[in-house]
């Protein structure tokens, strides 16, 4: 299988040397030039300001003269931005805002002039270094910085006319190598017919409600018939993406049934779950245990320690839960901080021993709030407390008037009866 750019290669060499040889030479050329020109252009204006500016220190000192002054260099030289003065271990800058303070750190450890290219701007640092005492001092010692920062649009009115030059020979290339390319254009647009039937047959796939499991093998028989090696491996992209969307889809699936904090089926879940168990129950007469639990005093949790540890209380439950229950168990973040779990062809003293189990674990678990956490329940089943199952809420209620007995009985306990 042969790649494009070999192709490409093969078929349009000899005019992109003719064209490429003349288009790079005058290119460089002229750029190189002219970056030169314009670098020393800058250098000789930082220089002069920041020397005219150090020389009225010397006569003069003042804050607000060192400030007017920069304001003024500012105003004077059109195509610069900022300007930075460091002088006295103290900053001066032209603004108040100091916008570009952050760009005028480039200079504050330089000791030759220096230009930096930012992306406030082109930057010249100009060091400044005290004048001979005498002559027998053979060394200066740097007493401030100057430095202003020029608007890039000098330099790409340059580029512009770099752009147009380079237009106009791309054109005269276009002229001479437009017969190459129009072989080339042949195959390549029935390489990218076959890619588009494959994002046609993808925009099917994505409609579907279940993905065909034989997918893959269809997307590699379009796979197959591609000529170049990168229109292939945006194929392949294509089925590592469809992969990618399916599990994320299957994720927000279950997302919308289960609660983000403890993991737990949501209400949402329970509304479709409660009618097919409820046929099922009416058919086959198996027993179902439901049990209720609310943590004991979570309020005042909320209210001493912050919400954000009720949040770790009700996730370190819902950890506990998942982990105790069986797969044909189902457990609902009901409210708040409510639970409900349900429990399928289960007694009521089964499901008893579950929901003490799940009780005395989280009772060992430490919060670091200088005691231990509990939660009250209430368990009730079909038959032994309803005889004719005519809906879960009827159940849910019994299990819910036991929760509450637990609670003004002391709290900490699970009740099975009244």
């Amino acid at each position: 299988m042969e790649s494009v750019k070999r192709f490409l290669i093969k078929r349009a060499i000899f005019a992109f040397i003719l064209s490429g040889i003349t288009i790079f030479f005058l290119s460089a050329v002229l750029i190189n030039n002219l970056s030169r020109l314009y670098e020393k252009h800058l250098r000789y204006i930082t220089a002069l300001a920041g020397k005219n500016l150090y020389d009225t220190t010397q006569i003069y000192f003042n804050d607000l003269l060192i400030k007017q002054e920069l304001k003024n260099i500012k105003s004077e030289i059109s195509s610069s931005k900022a300007v930075y003065f460091r002088i006295n271990a103290k900053d001066y800058f032209s603004s108040e805002e100091k916008n570009y303070e952050q760009s005028f750190n480039f200079c504050k450890n330089i000791t030759s002039e220096k230009i930096f290219y930012t992306t406030d701007g082109i930057l010249v640092c100009y060091p400044i270094y005290e004048k001979f005492a005498s002559r027998l001092i053979t060394e200066r010692k740097r007493v401030g910085i100057f430095a202003l920062l020029f608007n890039e649009d000098v330099l790409n009115n340059i580029l512009f006319q770099w752009i147009l030059q380079n237009i106009a020979l791309f054109l005269i290339f276009l002229v001479f190598s437009g017969f190459l390319f129009f072989e080339m254009s042949i195959r390549i647009h029935k390489n990218f017919t076959i890619l588009n039937k494959t994002i046609v047959f993808v925009k099917n796939l994505l409609k579907e409600v279940e993905v065909p499991s034989n997918y893959k093998e269809k997307l590699r028989n379009y796979l197959n018939q591609v000529y170049f090696q990168e229109f292939k491996q945006v194929g392949v992209l294509i089925v590592e993406l469809i992969d990618r969307v399916i599990t994320l889809t299957e994720n927000l699936r279950l997302q919308a049934i289960r609660d983000s904090l403890t993991g737990l089926y949501n209400r949402n879940y329970f509304n479709q779950f409660a009618e097919k168990v409820l046929g099922l129950i009416q058919r086959h007469k198996f027993p179902l245990s439901v049990a209720m639990i609310d943590i004991d005093d979570f309020k005042s949790i909320n209210d001493n320690f912050g919400h954000q540890k009720g949040d770790e209380v009700l996730k370190t439950l819902g950890t506990i839960v998942l982990k105790s229950i069986r797969k044909s168990d189902l457990a609902v973040r009901f409210g708040g901080e409510e639970i409900l779990l349900i429990f399928p062809n289960t007694d009521k003293r089964t499901a008893f021993h579950v929901v003490d189990r799940i009780k005395k674990e989280f009772y060992k678990f430490d919060f670091g709030i200088g005691k231990s956490v509990t939660f009250s329940a209430g368990v009730a089943n079909f038959p032994e407390d309803v005889k004719e199952l005519q809906s879960l809420d009827e159940l849910i209620k019994i299990a819910d008037r036991r929760l509450y007995i637990a609670k003004r009985t002391g709290k900490n306990k699970i009740v099975i009866e009244g």
